[in-house]
Formats: C-alpha cells, sequence, structure tokens
C-alpha cells in the first residue's frame, strides 16, 4: 500500500512542533523550513495560563490562530494528503475553531494529548491507531 503523506501538528498553549511522515512504519520526522522553525511558541518564561480566566481563553485563541498559520504554511508546502493534530483538550478545540476549511477537510484526526515534549522515538505509539502505511 502506498504511503499516505501526513502533516502532524503536536501543540499546548505555548508551542507548537510539526512533523511528518512520507514513508513506511509510521516514521516521523521533524519537519523544518516552511518559512518556520518546526518548534515555535510564545517564548521560553511565559508560564502556564490559567485555563478559568477570560484572559486565558482569549490568549489560547489568539496562539490557536497563530498555529493554524504556521500548519497551513507548511500544509501549501506540502505534498501532504492529511493532517494530525494532537493537544490538551482546551488547545485542541481552539485549534479545531480556528481551523481553515482546506485544513479542516484534511483533519484526518486529532488527539487529546500533550505530546510535545514526547521523544520523537515514543510517538509513533501514540499514534498507532491513526497512521497508516
Amino acid at each position: 500500500m502506498k504511503p499516505v503523506p501526513t502533516l502532524v501538528a503536536l501543540a499546548n498553549e505555548h508551542e507548537v512542533r510539526l512533523l511528518h511522515n512520507h514513508g513506511p512504519a509510521n516514521r516521523l520526522v521533524d519537519l523544518a523550513g516552511h518559512g518556520t522553525d518546526d518548534h515555535f511558541g510564545h517564548g521560553a518564561g511565559s508560564g502556564p495560563v490559567p485555563d478559568h480566566s477570560s484572559d486565558g481563553r482569549k490568549s489560547r485563541d489568539r496562539f490557536a490562530v497563530q498555529v493554524v498559520g504556521v500548519i497551513e504554511a507548511a500544509w501549501k508546502a506540502g505534498p501532504y494528503e492529511r493532517l494530525i493534530i494532537a493537544a490538551p483538550a482546551k488547545m485542541l478545540g481552539a485549534l479545531r475553531d480556528a481551523l481553515t476549511p482546506d485544513l479542516r477537510a484534511a483533519l484526518y484526526a486529532d488527539l487529546h494529548k500533550d505530546l510535545l515534549k514526547t521523544p520523537i522515538a515514543e510517538l509513533p505509539t501514540h499514534f498507532a491507531d491513526v497512521m497508516g502505511p
């Protein structure tokens, strides 16, 4: 079976990391270029944003829009056929709301997990149910 080029975005409320899979055995590779680093965020020392505050929701929503911009730039530089996003539940909701129609159509799976700091070698086990050949 032919591998399906997949763009994977790992995000939390402060950072995003893009990876891709173009080959066999669910091998994920850090994505660099596309006008941004493979790791993008608010910067060190920004600290956690309290989920209960209105300002926290606004900050999360603003960052989600930025993250979607980074994902869209990588998507356009493709070629990708599907998108997978992993983020904590509240950030995942903000990302879903911010997705463009094209990215929404390409969204193959989303996982409510914070995998941003997970070593790349351990990521395939988290995506085993959603990432095919």
